[in-house]
């Protein structure tokens, strides 16, 4: 079968130590943490921005052609990454 399919079918597992574990954790809480922070720095800054060009968010993306997380279906509360978009 397929790696991918067996994967997506829940066929294929492996166990993690204790160790490997807490080691991902981790490692999946950093950069959790480090998203947060950049989200946070985005927002802010096209706050900034969409205030001095007097536009909202969702044109002033579009103007300079970059996608937010939502824009492409990525909820980042999902994630545990919390951020108000002020999309007015």
């Amino acid at each position: 079968a397929d790696p991918q399919e067996a994967a997506a079918s829940g066929e294929l597992r492996r166990s993690f130590t204790p160790a490997e574990a807490k080691k991902l954790r981790s490692a999946h809480e950093k950069l959790r943490k480090e998203w947060q922070r950049r989200k946070t720095m985005l927002r802010d800054k096209l706050g900034e921005y969409t205030e001095a060009a007097n536009k909202r968010i969702p044109a002033l993306t579009e103007e300079i052609g970059f996608e937010l997380d939502e824009d492409v279906g990525i909820n980042s509360a999902d994630y545990g990454v919390r951020c108000k978009w002020p999309l007015k």
